[in-house]
């Protein structure tokens, strides 16, 4: 019934179309200051580590990552502050793996969430079982070396996921 509830609110905010079937793979949000934006990433961003089962697919010793890709280092602090503080709580705190630093948490799933500035050669090597792309909105257009196209090919690659991984989002 509550589940019932959640996709008849969903086909009612949505103006009458029924949610994809499996979920969503890929989501843009447009959301002004103080919206909750960088709230929601970081409890996004945990559950996909805890429960999105990469860790089924990793190899042994391999870590996912789900990178917190922003113009700058500092604009993705704080996601990695909400992060951090739910890495706290005490439902939470067991499965994670060590301390969280500024900008890792890794879990014992081995899927961490981390900080990565927007350049093609820094988010194109890790394997990345989701990314967040905050601000992509400020990252250079077309006319740049480094553009949010240059970006999201190199990153798209390493989202790829290995036969019988769950979805990579």
């Amino acid at each position: 019934e509550a589940a019932q509830r959640i996709v008849d609110s969903a086909v009612q905010l949505s103006g009458g179309r029924e949610p994809p079937a499996g979920g969503a793979l890929e989501f843009e949000a447009v959301v002004g200051r103080r919206g909750g934006k960088s709230e929601t990433i970081a409890r996004l961003a945990a559950f996909e580590a805890i429960h999105g089962g990469h860790h089924l697919a990793l190899a042994p010793g391999q870590l996912g990552i789900i990178p917190v890709i922003s113009p700058l280092r500092e604009q993705s602090q704080e996601i990695m502050g909400y992060a951090r503080g739910l890495a706290a709580l005490p439902q939470i705190a067991p499965m994670v793996d060590g301390d969280p630093t500024r900008d890792e948490i890794r879990f014992k799933t081995n899927v961490a969430v981390r900080v990565m500035t927007a350049d093609a050669v820094n988010v194109s090597g890790p394997t990345a079982v989701c990314a967040v792309r905050d601000e992509f909105a400020k990252i250079p257009g077309a006319e740049s070396l480094m553009s949010e196209k240059v970006i999201d090919a190199a990153l798209r690659p390493s989202l790829a996921p290995q036969v019988g991984a769950p979805p990579r989002r």
